[in-house]
């Protein structure tokens, strides 16, 4: 992977061609395997950072928060051991690096692939008669997904994607599917974007010479 992501930093083109995205998503997490004996689909928002190297590859960071539902089966036993009435919230903060493979198929609608990798903080909250409870844990973790973004505008994308997402700590895994679209807006770059900027608000230059 690590040698895939250096050949495409070299082959995608100059330094000249760098370019910078901010982008938010919005989607639906829905639990995988025994996750889901727990855990019932939720939503999932994030905001991400891309530094696209040259047209092929983008490295970045990005911030996801994830909420999921709970079983019937998880709330019974939760009554059972904390009282009737108990509810329980499930949720998780993901902090990731990334790095994206872009297929250049045409200059609009461009197929990806990303890879991220880096800390989540799975949350469980319990509420109960007597009072409210909350543990926060520390796991490692992994995204790899797929999608496809296209360009809208000069400074704008839409994007649509699924991911397989997986944290561990131990023996301990917990997987889920993580399914979003996303818009993202391209950031100035100074020296060039920023031209247009300095023109509008500069003082025209008379040729008329004084009079």
């Amino acid at each position: 992977m690590l040698s895939l992501v250096l050949l495409l930093a070299t082959a995608g083109g100059s330094a000249a061609e760098t370019t910078q995205w901010f982008g938010f998503s919005a989607g639906t997490s829905v639990p995988l395997e025994s996750f889901k004996e727990a855990a019932t689909p939720g939503f999932v928002l994030g905001a991400d950072y891309t530094l696209m190297v040259n047209r092929m590859l983008g490295i970045g960071a990005e911030y996801q928060f994830h909420r999921w539902g709970t079983t019937d089966a998880f709330n019974a036993e939760a009554e059972a051991y904390w009282g009737p009435g108990t509810t329980m919230r499930l949720n998780s903060s993901a902090y990731l690096a990334h790095a994206t493979i872009v297929l250049p198929v045409t200059r609009v609608a461009q197929p990806f692939l990303r890879f991220s990798g880096g800390w989540y903080n799975p949350n469980s909250k319990v509420t109960t008669w007597y009072g409210q409870g909350d543990h926060t844990w520390s796991y490692t973790g992994l995204d790899v997904g797929a999608g496809l973004r296209v360009r809208v505008s000069p400074h704008t994308n839409i994007a649509a994607m699924g991911a397989w997402q997986q944290m561990v700590q131990g023996d301990e895994r917990f997987r889920f599917l993580r399914v979003s679209g996303k818009v993202e807006f391209k950031l100035p770059h100074f020296g060039e974007d920023w031209d247009i900027d300095r023109k509008i608000f500069e003082p025209p230059t008379s040729t008329n010479g004084s009079k």
